[in-house]
């Protein structure tokens, strides 16, 4: 009976669970694209050099130039990226100049298997970085 029990409440709680996992994945990696932005920004500034970050919107990975290659969680995807294409239209990019402001402004939207979405976004502008639930206009 009791066993019975733990299984019932086990199924009923197993989807939920399984939904704020795929919740953490989707906010961390938006974290994680986030930072990587700012640390390109700062590295431009800081070395006196632009740098650029590649997004490959048809796999899971993007990577910073002269860096690392970053992957996402496995369960999240582009949903759409809005940088400029970059080369051979291979890939999106984000760059700064050796002031810290982007080539332009743009959007990395994610989302996860629930359909749920997030957007790291960068101002045009000042190159200001952040994450919404809400997408930019």
């Amino acid at each position: 009976m009791v066993t019975s029990l733990l299984l019932i409440a086990a199924l009923i709680v197993m989807p939920r669970f399984t939904g704020i996992m795929e919740s953490v994945k989707l906010k961390s990696d938006a974290r994680q694209i986030a930072w990587v932005l700012k640390k390109a920004r700062y590295n431009a500034i800081a070395g006196n050099e632009g740098r650029i970050i590649f997004f490959y919107e048809y796999d899971t990975l993007y990577k910073m130039d002269k860096g690392s290659i970053y992957r996402l969680s496995p369960g999240i995807r582009y949903e759409r990226v809005t940088f400029n294409y970059i080369g051979d239209t291979c890939c999106r990019g984000c760059s700064f100049n050796s002031s810290g402001i982007p080539g332009g402004g743009g959007t990395v939207a994610l989302k996860n298997k629930n359909g749920d979405k997030i957007y790291v976004i960068v101002s045009a502008v000042a190159g200001r970085i952040r994450i919404s639930d809400i997408p930019p206009p």
